[in-house]
């Protein structure tokens, strides 16, 4: 199940092969502030069951108007690097929170978050 506390208003990241109709409807009703799918390069490579399994989350997306956001983007091996860290890290971290995890990444692997808009007063 989706934990709504982590995903409002956050970025999900999610291979094409962790998708599936129950998960989407989840991240749309709690609100994630978007999604981010990575799809292999070569969709020759994709079995016969993720083409159904995608074809059903494809009508899903397409068959109701969502306020959350959809992209796509190949599996490149430096995104997927960041992925697989990030994942790892969040798996197998002691922090009390999984935002404390994350943070832990980010500063041991030098990644950066950088938002725009005014800062709060």
């Amino acid at each position: 199940a989706v934990n709504a506390n982590i995903v409002t208003r956050r970025c999900v990241l999610m291979s094409m092969g962790e998708i599936s109709v129950d998960r989407m409807k989840e991240l749309i009703e709690n609100k994630a502030g978007s999604i981010l799918i990575a799809i292999p390069e070569d969709p020759s490579s994709l079995t016969k069951d993720e083409i159904e399994n995608w074809n059903e989350v494809e009508e899903v997306l397409m068959e109701q108007a969502i306020d959350t956001s959809v992209y796509f983007t190949y599996q490149k091996p430096e995104l997927m690097s960041i992925y697989h860290e990030v994942r790892t890290a969040l798996n197998s971290d002691h922090a009390a929170t999984a935002a404390a995890a994350l943070g832990n990444v980010f500063h041991s692997n030098g990644y950066q978050i950088v938002t725009y808009g005014a800062a709060p007063a």
